[in-house]
């Protein structure tokens, strides 16, 4: 877990390097609404530039992958 003071307000982050950068993530939401309301809440926090990543397991897929996984267990 970060506990850098930029991240000040917002929980969960968590940090991995890709390719040379740095990445932050936060949440673990299960419902892509969960995930947009937190996308919201942290933008109003000052990060513009957040957005909905998903995983599956400890693999990054895309959204439409991830809501795909989600339809066929329902």
């Amino acid at each position: 877990m970060q506990s850098d003071q930029a991240f000040k307000g917002i929980s969960q982050v968590e940090m991995a390097e890709l390719n040379g950068m740095y990445r932050y993530t936060s949440g673990n939401e299960t419902t892509l609404e969960a995930a947009t309301t937190l996308q919201k809440s942290i933008r109003e926090k000052g990060y513009s530039d957040a957005f909905v990543v998903a995983f599956n397991g400890t693999e990054r897929i895309s959204v439409k992958e991830a809501l795909e996984i989600l339809n066929k267990k329902n």
